[in-house]
């Protein structure tokens, strides 16, 4: 039987759901990497992305971003390439999921949009996104609409593991109904911007996008951040889903400023970037490893979804021996079979300990004594190589205070002070 959805006068007839693949056994290994929007499944051909492609575990959107607009004729085009570029990905990654990019809050100035629908301030259309206007998601219809196109659209094609709702979070209507298609096995991931504290039965994860950079700030509390972080993958709906997200430092973060930047420009930032702010990695990478989900770093609102691929990103760490554990000196550490990962979210830098000789993948020293500043995390893979002669750099500001004004700078150039009253 057909669902008929009506949009700007156009009557679109809906497919029944195509037969999709069973993916509640796809369990990556560690570190498992994600792209935002970028990946180009949609616009690249097979012989130019297959070698990043095969090394991601999660796409998310990349070349068939849907703003209500799905009757573009770029979108059958896009489907096409997708199609040819999935078989492809199964053959040599069937671990990969692929999940297309749905807005259900903003859309372009579409005439075939219902007049009724835009959101209206002092009677006119507005904007949070350059090139964008907000839709008035407490319509009924306008859920329905986005229910309907995701089923037909979507969950009715083989290609999609799932789909991504950005700019939305765990509401009681569309995600439930959501989770719902393909028998109740629907992956369906959102996008509240931080990782909400709810929507766990009905979700297989949230985007944290660029909440850790947050954390950095001291806007977001670490402990908080990893509490919430645990819970969307340990509770959610499986496979797991959820991704952090963050982006260099220096990064001006204005997406009207980038929108009136020629592309050639934009271009020499991306790259002026890339290996900009190495900690921020880092710190990004191994708090993600702390959990189950995926990782993400890339130039957040510059564009997202940069084809970025860094060495510790191929750490052999394979699968986890248990859960992460926070120890008495606030550092979190989790043991893989090929490694261990360990995080410092306090504000302290600290001195660690380990059992055996250990190398650090990032900065390849070797020994059983290391640094890790705040802020800041480490892969460490077992070896037998002699140590690295000297001391790792030692700690600038530790838990005990000093016993005299001290001031030190960080790497991103911020100067601190600190008295002996702490």
């Amino acid at each position: 039987m057909q669902r008929v959805c009506v949009i700007g006068g156009m009557v679109l007839c809906a497919a029944a759901q195509g037969h999709a693949r069973d993916v509640s056994s796809v369990n990556p290994p560690f570190p498992r990497i994600g792209n935002c929007y970028g990946a180009g499944l949609g616009w690249q051909t097979w012989e130019k992305g297959q070698e990043y492609w095969s090394k991601l575990d999660l796409f998310i959107g990349g070349g068939y971003d849907l703003h209500y607009d799905w009757e573009n004729e770029r979108w059958a085009t896009v489907l096409a390439n997708v199609k040819q570029n999935v078989a492809h990905l199964r053959e040599v990654n069937p671990q990969a999921l692929v999940l297309p990019y749905v807005d259900v809050v903003e859309g372009p100035d579409n005439p075939n949009v219902p007049a009724a629908w835009w959101d209206l301030r002092n009677g006119e259309r507005w904007s949070g996104w350059p090139g964008m206007y907000r839709i008035n998601t407490a319509l009924p219809e306008v859920l329905q609409y986005n229910l309907d196109k995701v089923r037909e659209e979507v969950f009715g094609r083989e290609c999609f593991d799932g789909v991504f709702y950005d700019c939305w979070g765990p509401d009681p209507w569309l995600v439930p109904r959501t989770a719902q298609l393909r028998d109740g096995r629907a992956v369906v991931m959102v996008n509240e911007w931080n990782l909400p504290r709810k929507g766990f039965e009905d979700l297989n994860g949230c985007l944290a996008e660029d909440e850790l950079n947050r954390v950095v700030e001291g806007t977001v509390d670490f402990e908080e951040f990893l509490n919430r972080y645990l819970r969307w993958s340990s509770e959610s709906r499986k496979p797991v889903t959820t991704m952090l997200v963050c982006h260099p430092r220096k990064l001006n973060m204005d997406p009207w400023h980038w929108s009136k930047i020629p592309w050639q420009e934009r271009q020499k930032t991306v790259e002026a970037l890339r290996d900009s702010d190495p900690q921020m990695l880092r710190f990004g990478l191994t708090t993600t490893l702390l959990g189950d989900g995926y990782f993400g770093y890339d130039c957040a609102n510059l564009g997202r979804g940069q084809w970025w691929w860094f060495p510790e990103f191929d750490a052999p760490l394979g699968y986890p021996k248990g859960p992460a554990q926070r120890g008495a000196d606030g550092l979190w550490r989790r043991e893989f079979d090929g490694g261990l990962v360990l995080v410092n979210g306090t504000i302290y830098d600290a001195v660690v300990e380990l059992p055996r000789r250990y190398q650090d993948f990032s900065t390849k020293r070797i020994g059983t004594r290391f640094t890790l500043r705040t802020c800041d995390g480490r892969i460490f893979v077992p070896t037998e190589a002699p140590a690295t002669p000297g001391e790792d750099e030692p700690p600038r500001i530790t838990a005990a205070p000093p016993k005299e004004l001290q001031a030190f700078e960080f790497d991103d150039g911020t100067v601190a002070t600190r008295t002996p009253g702490g």
